[in-house]
């Protein structure tokens, strides 16, 4: 999986770039189809190949659906969702495989303001957040 520089932050430290790893989340025991699969919009699951489910489709095609067509849909970033999930659903389908935080953080903020109970969540909170033990198979790309 490629990696990029992280860049400055605002604050002079550096932003951390997340990715998804799935070999993190088999190892956690999870099946991709399962993780991704079961977070897909109807639209992309109706353009799986005939015959095949969520759950036999490999990361990257699953990905693909979700960049292609979940992204669009406006229920797949609900303001409802938690935020580790929220994020989850950003880096699926981000275009560059991954997501600095300082990305992540105003991607959420622009989802969650459109709430009728809007949220926030400080930038160092968010990073706790990432950085944290997850199923998910999020991991910092840059280190």
């Amino acid at each position: 999986m490629a990696t990029t520089q992280a860049v400055e932050a605002p604050t002079g430290r550096k932003d951390p770039v997340f990715s998804i790893d799935p070999k993190q989340i088999e190892a956690k025991g999870r099946q991709i189809g399962v993780v991704v699969g079961n977070r897909l919009c109807p639209g992309a699951i109706a353009r799986l190949k005939k015959g095949t489910s969520p759950r036999g489709a490999g990361f990257e095609e699953l990905r693909r659906l979700a960049r292609d067509y979940c992204s669009k849909d406006p229920d797949f970033l609900s303001p409802r969702l938690p935020v580790l999930e929220a994020a989850f659903r950003l880096l699926l389908a981000s275009p560059q495989n991954q997501l600095s935080l300082s990305d992540i953080l105003q991607q959420l903020t622009e989802i969650w303001i459109t709430a009728s109970w809007p949220r926030h969540i400080s930038q160092e909170a968010l990073e706790r957040v990432l950085r944290g033990p997850n199923e998910y198979g999020i991991l910092v790309a840059d280190e």
